[in-house]
């Protein structure tokens, strides 16, 4: 009666047993589930564990211990290590971090990963882990959700590798929700978004004329009229620039006094046009530095490149100095930059891609307010609305 039963796809019956198929290392492996009966219901509890493991294989969460532990290929696993705590885990994963994430970046993880993390989660074994610890660690903090999840990054990697690496078996932070944020915490956050202060044509102007040497006018100038973050900005090389065409190509920047690839589009890696006033700065500055052999564009006054971010604020900081402009960062001039362009009713992908950004939500969320309309409503539709309008009735 048994050999009558209907078995659906990757089950069948075999000998008095049921058995499973399912692809592992590029081969397809035949395996008697143990206990199940040749029965419509072993039949079904059959399918229904192929699914799991299907799954588990998606998710690199699948052992064989955990289904067949009779099985030869479940004794050849490596046996997850007894004692893991959360600090092995992170410990581990931070040695390997060295070399691969920016300098910036694996200073930030070594700070998150020593003195956030390990203090209040390493001494608890991986296995004991649970989302109510992280739970009860964030409902105590006075900071924003997405600073917490920042903060979580480094462990949320180091589980992932763990996984992969067969070390644990499942992940102890699934089904995490973090405590939605508080409403004086929301507003705080708000506030600080507004902190974009961007310098009026008159203060740039009175800065540049202020300017002492030539090189710091022409980087200025360039930066305002580019957008480039400021490390991309001391990073630029001649070789990436070409003054024919009119484009420069962003594709490395200091960090911590490194020089560092900007290895994805994610991070920023792109070509920008030459605005008229940034490729000026960049024809003068030709005279400054273009044989150096270092092949930096921008350099200080011994025409050695700037070592990191500080040099280049400093010299700002002068500058506005001079001439009672009041020093809001060199980095607003990327938010001039952004706010010029839109409020001159350029493309807000244009300004998206000229800035780094994958998407427009960037720009949005920072200078929408220097979108120009001067319609009542703010908004002047791109369509003659009057005339598609249907007659009713």
């Amino acid at each position: 009666m048994a050999r009558q039963l209907t078995t659906p796809r990757g089950v069948r019956l075999k000998g008095t047993g049921v058995q499973i198929n399912f692809s592992w290392l590029g081969k397809t492996r035949f395996v008697t589930v143990p206990g199940l009966p040749q029965t419509a219901k072993g039949v079904k509890q059959a399918a229904a564990l192929r699914e799991i493991i299907k799954r588990e294989m998606e998710l690199g969460q699948f052992r064989w211990s955990n289904h067949f532990p009779e099985h030869k290929l479940a004794k050849a696993e490596t046996p997850a290590p007894s004692g893991l705590t959360v600090k092995c885990l992170l410990e581990r994963w931070l040695k390997k971090q060295e070399g691969i994430l920016s300098p910036r970046y694996y200073r930030n993880s070594t700070y998150r990963v020593n003195s956030i993390l390990m203090p209040k989660f390493g001494h608890i074994p991986i296995s004991m882990l649970t989302p109510g610890h992280v739970r009860d660690w964030a409902d105590e903090l006075d900071i924003a959700r997405k600073t917490i999840a920042n903060y979580l990054a480094p462990l949320r990697s180091a589980i992932r590798e763990a996984i992969r690496d067969r070390l644990i078996n499942k992940n102890p932070l699934d089904g995490l929700v973090l405590p939605k944020e508080k409403v004086e915490i929301t507003k705080r956050v708000e506030d600080r978004r507004d902190d974009v202060n961007p310098y009026t044509r008159g203060e740039v102007d009175r800065v540049l004329s202020g300017c002492e040497h030539l090189s710091e006018k022409n980087l200025f100038q360039f930066a305002v009229w580019s957008g480039v973050r400021p490390g991309e900005l001391i990073a630029l090389e001649w070789q990436h620039v070409d003054l024919k065409k009119g484009m420069a190509r962003i594709c490395q920047a200091v960090s911590d006094r490194t020089m560092s690839d900007i290895k994805t589009k994610a991070k920023g890696r792109r070509e920008i046009m030459l605005l008229p006033d940034a490729l000026a700065a960049l024809r003068q500055q030709r005279a400054v530095s273009r044989l150096l052999p270092h092949g930096r564009v921008f350099v200080n006054r011994e025409r050695q490149p700037f070592a990191d971010y500080n040099a280049v604020y400093w010299c700002w900081h002068y500058a506005c100095k001079r001439v009672g402009v009041t020093n809001r960062g060199i980095g607003q001039t990327r938010h001039t930059f952004a706010s010029w362009m839109l409020e001159a009713g350029e493309s807000e992908m244009w300004v998206s891609k000229m800035l780094g950004h994958t998407t427009v939500e960037m720009v949005r969320k920072h200078y929408q307010k220097f979108v120009k309309d001067d319609s009542v409503t703010g908004y002047t539709p791109k369509n003659d609305w009057s005339l598609k309008s249907t007659k009713q009735g």
